[in-house]
């Protein structure tokens, strides 16, 4: 942290100028906070007059056993069916604005929805916006958004902070909340949101019910001096809820990382799981009901991180790896709870953002040594998605630098080193600090 400080004040002037630039040109602040393929996120020269609320009927998608990948890849979405190898344009580069991250399939696969709340069926057809279709430039109107489990619902945040609930027929009810972030429970019903009360002036941490429409508080802290409570994630039992508080009056400070807390649903009881770790999603992954993290300081996800395993009621963190001199980040849990897929570099801080290779993975949560599944000189793996049978692994291949070919590839975990290409993403972007996103998802047909 004395080094984070060191670095503060630089960090303040680059502020100050990208401060000055924003105040020039308002688009510029909204470029800053795209994900690393940013050249997939932005939105391209064309009139978003089209695009209606209401969904077509999705056609029967079947994509055969082994399911179907979608992605985007330089301003197309995509969708490749594994069984056939059939590889489709959904969208193509050109037809909306902002194709890209986040992708994520509804529970049944039938839909696809992409960048910040359009939805396309995944047999085809026309793009549709049932979170709200809004003019130039306020058209991607949503920042977070989530796909109800067993229905075809999405829950969406707008610009302004508030909840919607839109259904694909069209229908859409507005939930009388306003949140800062929020998280949604496995079951679909309760919604846990960070809010910042005017009196008392106390950050807070508050649960809806979308059934009931009731409200309650589960968490009271001291009033944080950026932003309230970050929420992460709920336990996968619903009992417990995952967030960030800000405390540090600086967001310097506070990007190179946020103690990671935990509080009871029930009884409002909190813990603390760690002292610092950097507020990312994909940080967080459960084997069960309990909680493996990437833990440590600084901003760079190459520098120190390790990943620990930690659960209720105590949240005492137990490492899963010790090798100081490399950085593990990423993890994810295989379906079955038995193995832990992560992405691992050696550690310090790039010269220059996805310069050094990062390799792939896999140890199990009772503490064996990890073992290296792919590595290759002159490219990383990264974003692990699971199959559902805990046997392979879908990972994103790319070149160690910043502008980088990419492409996606399947790895099975009884033969290392090697990864079957299986779609190429073409040119992708870097993420600060060397966090990089990509709008990808996997649907597997339940069993």
């Amino acid at each position: 942290m004395r080094r984070a400080v060191g670095r503060a004040l630089s960090y303040w002037v680059v502020s100050v100028l990208l401060l000055a630039t924003c105040r020039a040109d308002p688009g510029t602040l909204a470029s800053a906070r795209q994900p690393s393929n940013a050249r997939l996120w932005q939105a391209h020269e064309v009139s978003p007059t089209s695009i209606a609320h209401r969904c077509p009927e999705a056609p029967i998608f079947d994509p055969g056993p082994e399911g179907a990948i979608a992605y985007s890849a330089e301003g197309s979405l995509h969708l490749l069916e594994l069984f056939s190898g059939r590889d489709r344009v959904l969208v193509p580069t050109g037809e909306v604005p902002a194709v890209g991250w986040p992708v994520s399939f509804s529970h049944d696969g039938r839909w696809v929805a992409f960048g910040q709340g359009l939805v396309v069926p995944s047999a085809g057809g026309r793009v549709c916006s049932p979170l709200g279709r809004r003019g130039p430039p306020r058209y991607a109107s949503t920042y977070s958004r989530r796909w109800l489990p067993d229905q075809d619902i999405l829950i969406g945040e707008t610009l302004r902070g508030a909840l919607i609930e839109p259904t694909v027929e069209g229908r859409v009810r507005r939930l009388p909340i306003r949140v800062n972030s929020w998280a949604l429970d496995t079951s679909g019903r309760y919604v846990a949101y960070g809010y910042s009360p005017h009196v008392p002036r106390v950050q807070q941490i508050r649960v809806y019910d979308l059934v009931t429409g009731s409200r309650r508080i589960i968490y009271r802290g001291r009033r944080h001096k950026i932003a309230p409570p970050q929420v992460a994630q709920w336990s996968p039992d619903g009992n417990w809820v995952l967030f960030w508080p800000y405390l540090e009056n600086s967001a310097s400070l506070a990007a190179d990382g946020l103690p990671l807390l935990a509080v009871s649903r029930d009884t409002g009881a909190t813990a603390r799981i760690t002292r610092t770790m950097l507020p990312y999603e994909s940080f967080i992954t459960w084997c069960g009901n309990r909680l493996v993290a990437a833990v440590g300081d600084d901003r760079y996800v190459s520098d120190g991180k390790r990943v620990v395993l930690a659960a209720p009621q105590a949240w005492r963190p137990r490492a899963l790896t010790t090798d100081r001199s490399r950085s593990w980040y990423e993890p994810t849990c295989s379906p079955e709870g038995s193995r832990i897929a992560m992405a691992s570099t050696r550690s310090g801080e790039e010269a220059r953002f996805n310069a050094w290779d990062r390799s792939l993975w896999i140890l199990s949560p009772g503490g064996d040594s990890p073992e290296k599944l792919l590595s290759e000189h002159g490219f990383s793996y990264e974003n692990p998605i699971w199959s559902e049978d805990g046997q392979s692994v879908l990972v994103v291949r790319r070149e160690s630098k910043p502008r980088a070919m990419a492409s996606l590839c399947l790895a099975s975990v009884h033969r290392p080193k090697s990864c079957v290409n299986v779609a190429d993403l073409g040119r992708v972007g870097f993420g600060y600090y060397g966090m990089n996103t990509y709008g990808l998802d996997w649907y597997q047909p339940r069993s």
